[in-house]
């Protein structure tokens, strides 16, 4: 599943969570801790004025009662259905409301909808440690083509680079309000907690980028450094080579960058044997580009990472409150320092990085000509 969101009408930008919202586009990343759930709507998809329905979680189990919901998810995603969201909450009585655009959009191969066939887990799978020699005794599928540590696909780990993939095929290339859109394309996740001065920082990052750093193809937001000088470096940027690791969080790009990824290196992410995206597309960066992807980077970040539990996570406690309120505290102490007036540029450390090498868990041949197909016209506008 995923978010597209258009700005309706900006009202004081201080004090918001919800500035995330504000942004020209954002997509949520699939929650794949609901393994085997999908949502029911209640009452009728509404017009394009109306909100977004209420869902109720069931588990579905019956081969056709999954064959309705592929139905029901291809016609929503046919659709293209704008919605008016006019809540983002909690909010306090004194609070204005908030009002944006939104549109949902689905994975239409997700393990969700395919809980006992590829893309998710057959049962004739290759259970994920057997050998290679006993795989092919044994007849399992894709016994021929472990990955390189000599292990077998796990849909739930395969399903994070064919959603990131996909989706990005379809905002780019597939969405009537997006595809001819040739501004920024902000990159934020569903546990992604922004600054009240995130569209401000931007906006002088990107007139910076134009006017004297043409070679920065992508702007990046945020940063998982554990401590910030807002009074020393709230208003710095830097010039650096982008590095998956450091640079995946609140990722901004064009469309020209896009446009040389899916023509010229859509086979080298498709077949990179790593499961991730970022380390993907890393490998795209170092290998496939006629030059590595050069990156603007704020030294004090403008999106924090809110999450406790995910595919790289093991939380016992998966509440994001208590993150949220350390991101808070960090605002509240920099408030009189966010809003720049302009930003310094600096050039960061500009030594050549090596190419990556994959962490496993993409051998599947079926997996690389999914993906492959995601990038496909056909594919992209269904």
């Amino acid at each position: 599943m995923g978010w597209v969101t258009r700005h309706v009408r900006r009202v004081r930008p201080l004090r918001f969570l919800a500035l995330a919202c504000l942004v020209t586009f954002v997509w949520l990343q699939m929650r794949l801790t609901l393994l085997g759930q999908v949502p029911i709507e209640e009452g009728s998809p509404g017009s394009s004025a109306s909100s977004p329905p209420n869902h109720t979680w069931t588990l579905f189990n019956s081969t056709r009662e999954v064959e309705i919901l592929r139905e029901y998810v291809a016609q929503l995603n046919q659709a293209q259905m704008v919605h008016n969201l006019e809540l983002f909450g909690p909010l306090q009585p004194d609070d204005p409301v908030i009002v944006i655009q939104m549109m949902q959009i689905f994975l239409p191969h997700s393990i969700q909808l395919y809980p006992n066939q590829f893309p998710g887990q057959n049962q004739n799978d290759c259970p994920r440690n057997i050998k290679k020699e006993d795989a092919i005794k044994l007849g399992c599928n894709n016994a021929l083509h472990p990955d390189s540590f000599g292990h077998y696909r796990e849909a739930k780990f395969s399903q994070t680079k064919h959603h990131w993939w996909w989706k990005m095929n379809r905002v780019m290339d597939g969405l009537n309000v997006t595809k001819d859109h040739a501004g920024p394309f902000i990159l934020l996740e569903e546990d992604h907690y922004v600054t009240p001065d995130f569209l401000h920082v931007l906006r002088l990052m990107k007139a910076e980028q134009q006017t004297s750093h043409k070679q920065c193809s992508m702007l990046v937001l945020g940063s998982y450094a554990k401590s910030f000088n807002y009074h020393i470096t709230g208003n710095q940027v830097e010039i650096l080579q982008w590095s998956s690791s450091k640079h995946n969080m609140g990722m901004v790009l064009y469309r020209d960058l896009w446009a040389t990824i899916r023509d010229n290196c859509s086979n080298m992410f498709c077949h990179f044997d790593d499961y991730n995206w970022d380390w993907s597309l890393y490998r795209v960066s170092t290998m496939c580009l006629s030059a590595p992807i050069q990156a603007m980077v704020v030294k004090s970040t403008r999106v924090f990472h809110t999450g406790e539990c995910g595919v790289h996570h093991r939380s016992k406690n998966c509440s994001s409150q208590k993150m949220v309120q350390q991101a808070r505290n960090v605002i509240g102490s920099a408030r009189s320092y966010l809003f720049p007036k302009g930003i310094q540029v600096k050039r960061g450390m500009q030594r050549n990085l090596k190419p990556p090498k994959g962490n496993g868990g993409w051998g599947d041949v079926r997996d690389h000509q999914l993906c492959l197909r995601s990038s496909s016209v056909s594919t992209v506008h269904r």
